[in-house]
């Protein structure tokens, strides 16, 4: 089998042996185009099969290194466009044309294929040396949903850095004002309660000073390392809801993905358009704010142990412990404030 020049071992920010979401499920049409795709550290092509099933594998050609994307998809077999070579779903390459249909071709011009997976409508990708454990699994079900936008985007900036951002709910009231009131600057209530890989956190944002205040409830849970459920409404309630995947790009990039849904509209398409104007109020009003302060976070990588967590982070806390199961060097220490 081919084996790749880029060798990805432990590192800063791609923790080993998890399934990762790579792609929109939506997105990756049953048509003759093979799709390019980085993430983890590898470029990748990714394509359906004659059953459409999503397979994946390294991008370069096993026989001279052209990238795979650029060709196309024969009844779900993958054609190199440079020199016509061809690949069938389990990554044997079938034909040479230049050497003519019989002639014995070796193994070593077979593609490395990666398990893969399409489930609660992402495509995944198993990354580990060994096989898969267990299956890829989401916190929640979004059942009672509906009206259904995605949205995809990469940040360059690490995916430690990303999930921190991601889990925090006690940013709000200062990095988006004026949009959210700065008047919610406690959480409280607020719990953290973790169960076999699942992070489940729950707070209220509130006014102190106004006791009668509903303010804005969220729920973040997360499984782990990049899967997460978001919920946000006033005095309790679940109005609006997102799966959102991060996965690392690489040391430097984070790929984000989501599947926006809501419960105030129920009327078909209006549904759809309801989500789709609250998805363009996040992204011009909220997301450029994340953005440019996780972008100015130093050190851009959270694994040195330099954060000194409070309470409010004990979200956070708990999926930098998880991953310090599965990297023991890695460190971040949690400062009690209460």
């Amino acid at each position: 089998m081919l084996q790749t020049e880029e060798h990805i071992g432990k590192t800063e920010e791609l923790i080993e042996d998890q399934w990762y979401a790579v792609y929109l499920a939506r997105d990756l049409a049953r048509t003759g185009t093979p799709v390019s795709l980085r993430r983890l550290g590898k470029d990748l092509v990714l394509w359906r099969d004659s059953n459409n099933r999503p397979r994946l594998a390294p991008a370069a050609c096993p026989h001279r290194g052209a990238d795979l994307s650029l060709g196309w998809v024969e009844s779900g077999n993958l054609r190199c466009k440079y020199h016509g070579f061809c690949f069938n779903s389990q990554g044997r390459c079938t034909e040479i044309p230049c050497e003519g249909r019989e002639v014995h071709i070796p193994e070593s011009l077979d593609l490395s294929m990666i398990e893969t997976r399409e489930a609660h409508g992402f495509i995944w990708m198993w990354f580990g040396d060994g096989p898969p454990e267990g299956e890829p699994r989401v916190p929640r079900s979004l059942d009672g949903y509906s009206g259904e936008v995605t949205f995809q985007t990469t940040w360059d900036i690490r995916f430690s850095r990303v999930m921190e951002g991601m889990m925090d709910m006690h940013h709000v009231p200062f990095a988006h004002r004026p949009w959210i009131s700065s008047r919610i600057t406690r959480l409280d209530p607020f719990e953290v309660i973790q169960e076999d890989g699942i992070i489940r956190t729950r707070g209220t944002m509130r006014d102190e000073s106004n006791p009668r205040s509903k303010g804005l409830s969220m729920e973040i849970d997360i499984a782990f390392p990049g899967m997460l459920y978001f919920t946000l409404g006033q005095g309790g309630s679940s109005d609006l809801a997102a799966l959102v995947a991060c996965t690392p790009v690489d040391e430097e990039n984070t790929w984000i993905a989501a599947r926006y849904f809501q419960v105030l509209v129920r009327v078909p398409f209006i549904d759809r358009l309801f989500t789709w104007f609250t998805l363009q109020a996040e992204l011009k009003l909220i997301q450029p704010d994340d953005y440019a302060l996780l972008k100015s976070t130093r050190p851009r990588s959270s694994r040195s142990g330099t954060s000194h967590l409070v309470a409010a982070d004990r979200g956070i806390a708990a999926w930098h412990r998880l991953r310090k199961q599965k990297e023991p060097h890695a460190q971040t220490e949690v400062r009690q404030t209460r």
